[in-house]
């Protein structure tokens, strides 16, 4: 992935996730992050011919957009837990968080 790729993913990650977040209170949050904790966060889709690494590194993007998407709509704080989660999880796939 280079890194006009990486930018381009992480704003389109980012803006989806902005909407999906924008239009849930707590509770509503709460149950998406419990039900979508192994689809949208634990695992990754790796398509054929690709290199585990790389969707592995494109996950860690998603997951930042993610973290960043939450927390732009809740403010510092608001959901530091599973801000800080996210990010951790993403440098672990490979994301600098900068």
């Amino acid at each position: 992935m280079t890194e006009a790729e990486e930018h381009q993913f992480y704003a389109i990650a980012l803006a989806s996730y902005r909407d999906l977040f924008e239009g849930m209170n707590r509770t509503a949050r709460a149950i998406w992050f419990f039900t979508m904790d192994e689809a949208e966060i634990l695992s990754f889709p790796v398509s054929a011919g690709q290199d585990p690494k790389e969707a592995s590194v494109r996950h860690g993007v998603k997951l930042a957009a993610m973290a960043d998407a939450l927390e732009s709509l809740l403010g510092t704080g608001a959901s530091a837990n599973e801000v800080q989660d996210l990010r951790h999880i993403a440098r672990q796939h490979g994301y600098p968080i900068k």
